[in-house]
């Protein structure tokens, strides 16, 4: 979804909230036994791997001296990471128990604490978003998708540009319209999100993914809800209000400036951060100032009592291969649940405290103690 462009996800506390302005983030490791990885030993490890392998098509890439990030110095050197994804490729007749050979094998676990040596922090869950939309505007369909105006570098961040311009008619007959949706919240949320599938009333679907912004910062519209003493329990919650009331939702939005520009997809699959396919509770939204891309990350959650969840426990491993403006934090994840109506709503309710354990390969040198750049 490249949402390090985007710039938040939309579920922190169930509201949306602007991008923390830069600042440094501190996280501490612990190595442990994966006898001491909290489940380790139940999970349908193959899976992982399968998501592992989709990082390894990028990190192969990558010259064998160079950082494996360009935004952390965690995580070694390419090549630290390219020998483990020759093995993963090379697996015959993969299946759970081969696969947990293979990370065991090649990976140490580290228990992740942020610098107060405190164990928690926060698990959410983000989706592909679906709208209904169509190629030609009506009564139904009147709320446009745009692609980039020519000539956007000249004007970003200026007030002819801003979502509120936009909204008043900034880019009409410019033949910018890749479709119309019925849906000017879950529009926003596109915004939010950065990409989206279009169910098109021609029949088909249309997938979109980011092009370009409008050069204004995301500040999301929690000072604006807050203003009119609205809170919400879930993101799906949010969205039904900002429908159902569609005169205060616009001016509530329009608080925000930012606006993003999307071009169609030939792929249905949601692109991450790392630019591999998404994959359904095995790809993870970290913090990329502070971790690489293709970390696998463990995480050790039990879901809250008083939720659809029931309390049960959730325990598995992610690969890191997203990220966003909110995603901040050494203990901070955002878990892809997929797309469709069962996918929104499981995420858009998703909410609990998480243990974090990070892998990193036994040829990488990983300090007690990690301050961002």
């Amino acid at each position: 979804m490249n949402r390090v462009y985007i710039l938040c996800l939309m579920i922190i506390s169930f509201v949306l909230v602007g991008c923390a302005s830069k600042q440094e983030r501190t996280a501490r490791f612990k190595p442990v036994a994966f006898s001491q990885v909290d489940g380790w030993d139940h999970d349908t490890h193959l899976s992982a791997l399968e998501s592992f392998r989709h990082s390894c098509k990028r990190i192969m890439n990558m010259d064998l001296e160079s950082k494996v990030s360009k935004a952390t110095d965690l995580g070694g050197s390419a090549v630290d990471w390219q020998v483990p994804c020759m093995d993963a490729y090379m697996i015959d007749q993969a299946n759970d128990k081969t696969a947990k050979q293979f990370f065991e094998k090649w990976f140490q676990p580290y228990q992740v604490y942020d610098e107060n040596w405190h164990p928690e922090g926060m698990l959410t869950g983000y989706f592909q978003i679906e709208l209904n939309g169509s190629k030609k505007k009506d009564n139904r369909y009147k709320y446009p998708v745009y692609r980039s105006p020519k000539g956007l570098a000249s004007i970003k961040g200026s007030s002819d540009i801003e979502h509120a311009s936009i909204n008043g008619g900034a880019l009409n007959n410019q033949g910018l319209e890749v479709a119309y949706v019925d849906n000017r919240a879950r529009l926003y949320f596109m915004h939010i999100q950065g990409s989206g599938i279009i169910k098109l009333k021609e029949g088909g679907h249309l997938p979109v993914g980011f092009e370009d912004h409008n050069g204004f910062r995301f500040t999301g519209i929690n000072e604006a809800l807050k203003s009119k003493n609205l809170r919400f329990d879930s993101a799906e919650q949010m969205m039904n209000w900002l429908h159902n009331n569609p005169n205060e939702a616009r001016k509530i939005m329009e608080e925000d400036p930012s606006y993003v520009f999307f071009r169609p997809l030939k792929d249905k699959d949601p692109i991450g951060g790392q630019g591999v396919p998404l994959r359904p509770e095995r790809s993870l939204a970290v913090d990329y100032g502070l971790y690489p891309y293709g970390m696998p990350v463990w995480v050790a959650t039990n879901l809250p009592e008083k939720s659809i969840f029931k309390g049960r426990d959730y325990k598995r491993l992610f690969i890191a291969q997203d990220t966003g403006g909110a995603i901040r934090g050494p203990i901070r994840g955002d878990v892809f649940f997929g797309r469709g109506l069962k996918a929104e709503k499981v995420a858009s309710h998703f909410k609990a405290k998480t243990k974090f354990f990070t892998f990193f390969p036994k040829t990488v040198k990983v300090p007690e103690i990690y301050t961002s750049r």
